[in-house]
């Protein structure tokens, strides 16, 4: 369980990583529309990435702590 928490962890930063990549690149373009479809929808799959990682913290979280100790 331990190691779903901390890939949750790896995706997320991953998810980070690549939309400043796509932030970084966007300059480049010289199809100014495209380049804001473009951000949307890193800005949408980041925030979707943001919230699985947080539900995945969350009930990892919640079941480790639950253990007796």
């Amino acid at each position: 369980l331990s190691d779903l928490g901390v890939s949750a962890l790896a995706a997320l930063a991953s998810a980070e990583g690549a939309f400043d990549n796509v932030l970084i690149n966007l300059p480049d373009l010289t199809d100014a529309s495209l380049g804001a479809d473009l951000r949307r929808q890193a800005e949408n799959h980041l925030r979707e990435a943001r919230e699985i990682a947080g539900r995945v913290r969350r009930k990892v979280d919640e079941t480790l702590r639950s253990v007796p100790a």
